[in-house]
């Protein structure tokens, strides 16, 4: 079922590149349009690929990593304790730390506001796998902190670029993240889940959030630069809206 599944999108791949070609000088909607339907067929090919060889090579004791990103605003300064033990100083709101290792299993994360020791406002237990990569995320859900995993997967094949979206509104239900002024390219995001990841080619992106299965613009985004060899994931909060890579 995996190989009909990827020829499947392999050949849906090929058929939206030969019309992204077709309408590059002649219609540049259409382009973008296209070629975006091509490298998401293209990335579910790859998927299925990646998956199964990932499965086979991993050893049971690799370390896992981890990064945090902060978007709580009530607690701007925070500092992060590991099975007790102090591993992040300061974490300001709206930032990421680099990925530390840790090994797989479940741990304690103890999230203190700084300069009040005994005060902490999160005290969770995360579980993570050997291998894989995680962004831990320091965030409300019903006004109550709350730590969320998301697995990454930082690995981007050579020139190219890709993202996902993360839905981290309180206020908001489902979402569909569309090219703006045409079709969705991530429908029916869910509060607190994330997309999968699109590859694509470096560019500047620019696109909306609508009301799922409508044309009601519901948030207007910031045009996203994506640059070659990175891997990004845009955070969106009541607030604010984060690109971290």
């Amino acid at each position: 079922m995996t190989n009909k599944n990827q020829e499947n999108y392999e050949l849906k791949a090929i058929k939206c590149q030969q019309f992204a070609d077709y309408y590059k000088y002649r219609n540049p909607n259409l382009h973008i349009y296209y070629y975006l339907k091509h490298i998401k067929n293209l990335n579910k090919a790859r998927n299925n690929t990646y998956n199964f060889r990932r499965s086979l090579n991993i050893p049971p004791t690799a370390p896992a990593w981890y990064r945090l990103v902060h978007v709580t605003q009530k607690n701007p300064f925070i500092k992060i304790h590991v099975n007790g033990e102090r591993t992040v100083h300061e974490l300001l709101y709206k930032q990421a730390n680099q990925y530390f290792s840790l090994s797989s299993g479940q741990h304690q994360l103890t999230i203190y506001p700084i300069g009040e020791r005994e005060l902490n406002f999160i005290h969770q237990s995360v579980t993570v796998d050997p291998g894989k990569y995680y962004t831990l995320v320091i965030t409300e859900v019903s006004n109550s902190p709350v730590i969320l995993a998301f697995e990454d997967r930082p690995d981007v094949p050579a020139g190219e670029a890709k993202i996902r979206f993360i839905h981290l509104c309180n206020n908001t239900s489902n979402l569909d993240i569309a090219v703006k002024n045409r079709d969705v390219i991530f429908p029916n995001l869910q509060p607190f889940e994330s997309t999968n990841y699109l590859g694509i080619n470096p560019m500047k992106l620019e696109l909306e959030v609508r009301k799922t299965g409508t044309n009601e613009i519901s948030r207007n985004l910031p045009p996203f630069t994506l640059e070659a060899n990175q891997s990004y994931s845009v955070i969106m909060t009541d607030e604010d809206v984060i690109l971290i890579s």
